[in-house]
């Protein structure tokens, strides 16, 4: 499955998505999520709080290794980032004190089987 916009996402363990193109900030906010990009030999692993700032120029796929909860949003560009005066991300929902499993709440989109 594609998703094709940023988000938070419930995914059941087993659940495999293409992420979109763009330069995008991916977060774990619960469960365990094993990222690959198209080549690029390492494994990649996020656990709650973890982030990975993505480039967009390959193709990123997610897969949860448990039940997991996923944050996808686009990376502030650099003009937007110079005109707030900081270079900080938000903290993960995770770190805002999201609960651990896979419940969907408002705002969220599940996907899985």
């Amino acid at each position: 499955m594609t998703i094709d916009s940023p988000g938070r996402f419930a995914m059941l363990r087993r659940t495999l998505l293409e992420l979109p193109r763009g330069e995008l900030l991916v977060g774990c906010a619960s469960g365990s999520l094993w990222l690959t990009l198209d080549h690029d030999l390492r494994d990649i692993v996020l656990g709650p709080g973890d982030q990975l700032r993505l480039d967009g120029r390959r193709r990123a796929l997610a897969y949860a290794l448990e039940d997991a909860v996923m944050e996808v949003a686009p990376l502030p560009r650099p003009d937007a980032v110079a005109m707030a005066g900081s270079t900080r991300h938000p903290p993960p929902a995770a770190a805002r004190g999201a609960g651990a499993g896979c419940r969907v709440e408002p705002g969220m989109t599940a996907v899985g089987a």
